[in-house]
C-alpha cells in the first residue's frame, strides 16, 4: 500500500521530493505553501503532520499510509487543496 500511495504522490506535480521510509509514513516535499496545504487538508478531515519546522524539512509534510480507502481519500483531498491553495 505504500507503494501506491508513493506512486499517487508522484503524479502530483506540486510534490517535488518523496522521502524513503522504512516506516508506516511518507514525508514529502512540496514546491510552496506546505503550512496552508496542512491547514486545508486539517480542515476538508484528513490528519497529516506539518514538518516544515523540522531542520532540513522545509516545505515538508509527512503522512500516514493507512487502509486502501483511507489512502485514496488521503490523495483526493490533497490534489484538491493543493489546486485550491496555488490558485490562491
Amino acid at each position: 500500500e505504500k507503494k501506491r500511495v508513493r506512486m499517487g504522490l508522484e503524479k502530483i506535480p506540486h510534490v517535488v521530493k518523496i522521502f524513503p521510509s522504512a516506516a508506516n509514513f511518507l514525508l514529502f516535499r512540496v514546491k510552496s505553501n506546505s503550512k496552508e496545504i496542512y491547514r486545508a487538508i486539517a480542515k476538508a478531515g484528513v490528519v497529516i503532520r506539518y514538518r516544515g519546522d523540522n531542520h532540513g524539512c522545509s516545505e515538508c509534510l509527512r503522512a500516514t499510509v493507512g487502509r486502501p480507502k483511507d489512502n485514496d481519500t488521503f490523495l483526493e483531498k490533497l490534489k484538491q487543496v493543493i489546486a485550491d491553495v496555488v490558485s490562491k
